[in-house]
């Protein structure tokens, strides 16, 4: 077993690192959720890795060729929780970005 170690680095900010180090604090870094593509006859099929993420917390946007899906995966606290004993979860912001043609229609994402 590890602990995760915990520090203020600036005011109001809890600065969570990993056992490696890695800096788990949310909105200070980014993510990237695991994605699939998948073609059909007549679609393309995106699965995105998003657990935890309401459908309000993701955002999709097109703009020309581009297709711009993002969101916030925000830590939910946990009743009586002292401590993290494994912590794999990422948190924060993510945003990924994909070329479509410029007939998607958007609505039906």
């Amino acid at each position: 077993l590890f602990t995760v170690r915990f520090r203020n680095d600036e005011e109001g900010q809890e600065c969570c690192l990993d056992p490696l180090g890695h800096n788990r604090l949310a909105g200070r870094e980014g993510w990237t959720p695991s994605t699939d593509i998948v073609e059909t006859e007549d679609t393309v099929v995106i699965l995105m890795d998003l657990a935890g993420l309401d459908k309000e917390a993701i955002k999709i946007v097109r703009e020309g060729d581009l297709l711009q899906i993002s969101g916030v995966r925000t830590r939910k606290p946990v009743p009586g929780m002292k401590r993290f004993p494994r912590m794999e979860i990422d948190y924060g912001p993510f945003q990924k970005l994909f070329r479509v043609p410029q007939d998607l229609a958007v609505e039906r994402i």
